[in-house]
């Protein structure tokens, strides 16, 4: 997988989906620092300002696709600077050519769709730009809401000894998730699901 150093934006119907800037450090500290919002997640809370701020210099100095580095889009609803969540990809440095990706909201935008649309458009993005086959979730076994999203969208839950995640094996307290992503038209159609 070869890294997108030209990344600016993907647009979709409700969303902008962008590189984190320095003024986004407030509103990511404050979502993060949520408790509602960090329950299934794996940073600590508080989440400072410093930690933000820290955050976003890591991600500014990154491009999606390096592989097995995780890169954070910032999401925005269309019209707004106001951040509202922040998706991830992780790629893969050895074949098949797979995508992790993740997505967290804040808990005020939360059951309102944006995640399936933010999921739906970074896979497309990994497809087409990154060149995966794959896309693989992984969460919380505890995180009903997510297990429920992915599978909604068409994504295999289990085990698959074959496939496994940029970001490390799969813990006991996590399930993995599967989208076949072959090429830019698969994953045109997985995200019309």
């Amino acid at each position: 997988m070869i890294p997108d150093e030209g990344f600016a934006e993907i647009l979709t119907e409700r969303l902008l989906i962008r590189r984190f800037r320095p003024s986004d450090a407030p509103r990511l500290s404050d979502y993060r620092s949520d408790p509602a919002t960090a329950w299934f997640q794996s940073w600590a809370t508080p989440f400072s300002v410093t930690d933000a701020t820290g955050f976003i210099r890591d991600m500014l100095a990154r491009h999606p696709g390096e592989p097995g580095q995780w890169f954070q889009f910032a999401i925005t609803a269309n019209g707004s600077e106001h951040v509202i969540g922040d998706c991830a990809v992780c790629c893969s440095s050895v074949p098949p050519p797979i995508a992790e990706i993740g997505c967290t909201l804040s808990s005020s935008f939360q059951g309102h769709g944006y995640a399936r649309e933010a999921l739906k458009a970074v896979t497309a993005y990994a497809s087409a730009a990154l060149g995966a086959e794959w896309v693989l979730g992984v969460t919380d076994r505890r995180n009903a809401s997510a297990r429920k999203l992915m599978r909604s969208m068409g994504w295999n839950e289990g085990p698959d000894d074959d496939l496994i995640p940029p970001s490390g094996p799969v813990g006991e307290d996590e399930v993995m998730f599967a989208l076949r992503v072959a090429g830019p038209a698969q994953a045109r159609a997985a995200g019309e699901r």
